[in-house]
């Protein structure tokens, strides 16, 4: 597939694909309301490299990546940053919405184990019934992984779909006000020049968890630790499975790589089939890690193995803490 995507990109794409058609019809009323998305999804579109001598491939707008359509990126004029959009059909999934502002209101926001990614904006689709938009912002594991599911599960909800896909990293802290592009990560978001970025480390990112579409919100009397009665199946040790899964799936594919060994054991206490002896949320913290091996960087196989400590004493010498804390935190 990947293959045949690039084809595309270096012939151009000059028709609108089929999950385009829907923000293209709604380009001039979701421009009235203050978010301009990109060349290629705006009326009366014509492939720019048609008109210049430009190969396709060096314009922006022949650029349509391999992304779920139920997603979108758009400029927010009044800010000029980018925020990302999502199609939500509220006959399909009717808690979706209910959850997520549940979990992003402004009373759970102040917690900093909040890792559900925060709407700014909800949009009603004019003349359709379901679909609405809601707006939030585009953009080191440890902090991630121990907060990640803590707070959903401190306020009753059970997310259901926690796989690899569902996660989301708001870059901007690393990327500055230029961005980058969601289909050329390597390019600026107009595809001017190569984007720039500073380590997680230096510059930390926030993690989002995302999709909230098969997820549940229990009653006091409902969670397994209040019934009466040994419930069928545990909804939270059901998140942390998925969880385990989707670590152990990323570790997979960072080949060639070397410094995330430390979390093996634990993501395996995650994915323990046997319910029992599963590992429980407010257990799966970093344990006897040291500093120094938080702080230590990823290594390629090709790098020598005496450097490694010295990018951690560089750290610690110019007071970079071993989980860092994003900014806004």
């Amino acid at each position: 597939m990947g293959s045949n995507v690039d084809a595309q990109m270096r012939t151009g794409r000059t028709r609108l694909l089929h999950g385009e058609i829907f923000w293209n019809e709604y380009a001039a009323w979701l421009k009235e309301c203050g978010y301009e998305l990109r060349p290629r999804l705006r009326p009366g579109w014509i492939p720019s490299w048609t008109v210049t001598k430009k190969e396709p491939y060096e314009c922006e707008d022949s650029s349509f990546g391999t992304r779920n359509y139920a997603f979108m990126d758009a400029k927010d004029a009044s800010t000029g940053h980018v925020v990302a959009m999502k199609r939500i059909n509220q006959q399909n999934y009717p808690n979706e919405l209910a959850i997520a502002t549940f979990l992003t209101s402004e009373e759970k926001s102040s917690d900093r184990r909040n890792h559900c990614v925060p709407i700014l904006r909800i949009l009603p689709v004019p003349n359709e019934e379901g679909p609405i938009i809601i707006f939030r912002t585009i953009s080191e594991g440890v902090q991630f992984f121990r907060e990640i599911l803590e707070f959903i599960h401190h306020n009753r909800v059970a997310h259901y779909d926690g796989g690899f896909t569902n996660h989301m990293m708001d870059a901007t802290s690393m990327y500055g006000p230029d961005s980058f592009h969601p289909d050329q990560m390597d390019l600026k978001y107009d595809f001017s020049s190569r984007a720039r970025h500073r380590s997680r480390t230096e510059r930390p990112p926030k993690y989002y968890f995302i999709d909230f579409g098969l997820s549940f919100l229990y009653k006091p009397d409902e969670l397994p630790a209040t019934t009466k009665r040994r419930p069928k199946h545990d909804p939270f040790a059901v998140d942390i499975y998925y969880l385990g899964n989707a670590f152990r799936a990323f570790l997979r594919r960072l080949r060639g790589m070397k410094g995330f060994e430390f979390m093996e054991p634990l993501i395996a206490a995650m994915a323990e089939s046997d319910l029992a002896k599963r590992i429980k949320i407010d257990e799966a913290v970093e344990k006897s890690l040291s500093a120094m091996t938080l702080r230590s960087r990823v290594v390629y196989n090709t790098d020598f193995t005496i450097f490694r400590p010295f990018k951690a004493i560089g750290l610690i010498a110019r007071g970079i803490p071993a989980i860092p804390t994003p900014l806004s935190q």
